[in-house]
């Protein structure tokens, strides 16, 4: 046998392989335990139990804001530094009838807890009057309803007057 013939055999601890093996695996088991802690500490939201219902709420929210179209609905929101609201409403249509009370929700669109629902009452004909805390900075969702009609659009806070028609909801 010839020295040249053999070839050097080195531990396996000095060999590459072992270690592109072993060092892929440990980015799998990190990349687990980084998943496993994201399911655990993140809010995915709940899954509604009753999404029967919630589907028919939706199609009534549909038939609502139809129905805002068909009277040909505008409102006017008017929001005072002191916090009072006035809502004026108008209609081309002669079927419209003004309710007693609207019911105004301010949605923040980042910061739920900032949420503002009032109950606008009628003070005479179509005008309405109520009492808020003037919304803060941010990107608000205005919603008006009544128990046949709605009326939605967006606006950016300080929020002092709105126009707001059946064709933008």
């Amino acid at each position: 046998m010839n020295n040249e013939d053999h070839e050097e055999i080195k531990p396996w601890y000095r060999e590459p392989w072992p270690w592109i093996i072993i060092g892929s695996l440990g980015v799998v088991i990190v990349a687990c335990f980084v998943t496993l802690g994201l399911a655990i500490w993140s809010y995915d939201g709940l899954v509604d139990d009753d999404y029967y219902k919630e589907g028919l709420a939706i199609n009534k929210k549909l038939e609502r804001a139809e129905r805002s179209e068909h009277l040909s609905l505008n409102a006017t929101l008017i929001v005072l530094p002191d916090g009072t609201v006035r809502l004026t409403l108008d209609s081309a249509n002669t079927e419209f009838k003004a309710p007693l009370e609207v019911r105004l929700r301010m949605v923040h669109a980042r910061f739920p807890d900032q949420d503002r629902n009032i109950v606008l009452r009628r003070v005479e004909g179509n005008t309405f009057s109520g009492e808020v805390l003037p919304p803060s900075e941010g990107q608000w969702q205005i919603i008006l309803e009544s128990d046949d009609w709605r009326l939605a659009t967006s606006a950016q806070a300080p929020i002092h007057e709105i126009r707001i028609s059946a064709t933008d909801s």
